[in-house]
């Protein structure tokens, strides 16, 4: 009875415990359920990059550190690529007249800014014209382009004051702005906000902890273009190499990245040792150099140039600070990879040609003390200025120009205070690097660095002999090749002559990344840090 009674107590019974199991079982599964979200979570694709690109504000406009990291965030115009083309980021096409005065750019439309808006030709027109009114170092541009139209067609053109061969390659380094964010800013200098991070590339920025010393970056939820493996980017920012190669060396990143420059070369051993990382050489990304001032006493004597020139050790600069990775350049102050590269004088040491070069201009040890007394008959001491990275080299610069009689006052400044001193040309010596963009810039062939008229971080803007302008000049007008190469040949004789500076080392960047990251692009302008590698990027397998 017991077993067929259907409606009896004791089957009412068992049923509630049936049901009550199952009800037990489904909240067990909606349990599991829940703690899956956080488990996908976690297996998010993280990239983490090291830099000492170390932010000191949330500006992003005057900010140099951020300025670096926008690259992703606030894509340029064009992009250079590897076998010297120029094609476009944000513009479609370009082109330019015969005469290199009215230049022409159709931009894409499939780019959007964070906020959902779309980037317009009048994104394009506003941020050119207000980063020449505020920026100091596009000054030259807002006095360069004389006006700026958006024609019926949407396309931007841009009518110059004169003719300017090089405009393609400035469109490479300009960030572009949405003018609806920008455009009620009358003071950009002052402005912090998270509004302002608001950009058109496939990553931007989220936040900016300035006390972790980390950037956050996140898709942009309105990009139209391939989509990225990568879900967020963190670049962790430290205050010096070795800190950043200790957290290297703890797995704590997964690559580095300094703009335009390498992997410290003394720590490449250790890092290797891990076994965590793959080391990529790449292309010679530019000099290290000792600048001149030109502006002022006794820099300005072209013997005592070319006496230092021969004073320095370019063999022992080669072992000591690039550990057999550099080269030793040539006068001419282009490395032999650019286009039209012609060899000049080797630099090399000859200690008494220095000092005969001296004697013979007047700077003589007067008193027998082992000094040199400069033609007003006074202790010879020159004032080398350069940052914390540069020491160990200042140091060798400073020893070699003793072993010919020059004292030399050295003084390591931090980067900002460098930047003024050098601007207000408050310095004898100062050693500097030169930049793959800071190369090509300008008149190309490293005249960006030397003509008075550039102004910008690393530029020197020493030389104002109207020969050189005159020289500068033409290039940035001709448009013939052959009368190019002869331009090109003259700029790099006329660096070799009168000696603005002195390359010392041409450095070959190390890169070290993770060994299970895949999809790197070098860019010949940017290094990894560029659009190409983040939306390329992959893990070769699961355990990132």
């Amino acid at each position: 009875m017991l077993c067929y009674d259907y409606y009896g107590s004791v089957t009412v019974v068992i049923i509630q415990k049936i049901l009550s199991l199952y009800i037990i079982i489904v909240f067990l599964l909606a349990g599991l359920n829940c703690h899956k979200q956080p488990s996908e979570k976690h297996d998010q694709f993280v990239l983490k990059i090291g830099s000492i690109h170390r932010a000191k504000s949330k500006n992003i406009l005057y900010d140099n550190a951020l300025g670096h990291f926008t690259m992703i965030s606030h894509p340029p115009l064009l992009k250079l690529e590897t076998d010297g083309r120029f094609t476009g980021i944000l513009a479609e096409q370009f082109s330019y007249s015969n005469d290199y005065t009215i230049w022409k750019f159709k931009i894409r439309k499939n780019f959007y800014w964070s906020d959902g808006l779309p980037v317009k030709p009048e994104d394009i027109k506003f941020s050119l014209l207000y980063k020449g009114k505020h920026l100091p170092s596009r000054k030259w541009m807002g006095k360069l382009i004389k006006v700026i139209d958006i024609d019926q067609k949407g396309d931007i053109v841009c009518t110059l004051a004169k003719p300017y061969t090089r405009f393609d390659i400035e469109f490479t380094s300009v960030r572009i702005l949405p003018r609806h964010i920008w455009k009620g800013i009358k003071n950009p200098e002052r402005w912090e906000s998270p509004r302002l991070y608001t950009g058109c590339g496939p990553f931007i920025i989220k936040d900016i902890d300035l006390n972790s010393g980390v950037v956050s970056m996140v898709r942009n939820p309105f990009w139209k273009g391939k989509s990225p493996q990568l879900d967020r980017i963190e670049i962790h920012m430290y205050h010096n190499p070795d800190v950043l190669s200790l957290a290297l060396k703890r797995g704590d990143v997964d690559t580095y990245y300094k703009y335009a420059d390498t992997f410290p070369y003394g720590n490449i051993s250790s890092l290797r040792e891990t076994g965590l990382y793959k080391i990529k050489k790449c292309t010679e990304s530019g000099f290290i150099f000792l600048g001149f001032n030109l502006k002022k006493q006794p820099l300005d004597d072209h013997s005592l140039r070319q006496a230092i020139v021969y004073a320095l050790d370019y063999q022992e600069i080669r072992k000591l600070i690039t550990k057999g990775f550099g080269q030793i350049p040539q006068k001419g102050f282009v490395p032999p990879y650019f286009r039209f590269y012609h060899p000049t004088e080797p630099l090399v040491r000859d200690i008494n040609k220095a000092r005969k070069i001296l004697e013979g201009s007047g700077y003589r040890d007067l008193n027998g003390d082992g000094i040199l007394e400069d033609r007003e008959k006074q202790p010879m001491k020159l004032r080398l200025v350069s940052t914390l990275i540069y020491t160990r080299l200042s140091e060798l610069v400073k020893d070699y120009l003793n072993q010919i009689g020059i004292q030399v006052q050295l003084q390591i400044l931090d980067p900002m205070t460098w930047i003024h001193t050098k601007d207000r040309y408050q310095y004898d010596l100062t050693i500097s690097r030169t930049t793959p963009w800071g190369m090509m810039m300008h008149a190309g062939w490293s005249t960006g660095y030397f003509d008075y008229r550039r102004s910008g971080q690393g530029v020197l803007h020493i030389i104002d002999d109207p020969d050189y302008i005159h020289l500068c000049d033409a290039i940035l007008s001709t448009k013939d090749p052959h009368q190019l190469k002869v331009l090109a040949r003259k700029i790099q004789e006329y660096h070799a002559a009168h000696i603005p500076a002195v390359a010392l080392i041409s450095k070959t960047d190390v890169i070290p990344s993770k060994l299970n990251l895949s999809g790197w692009h070098h860019d010949p302008l940017f290094g990894i840090y560029n659009l190409s590698s983040f939306l390329r990027l992959k893990l070769t397998y699961a355990d990132h």
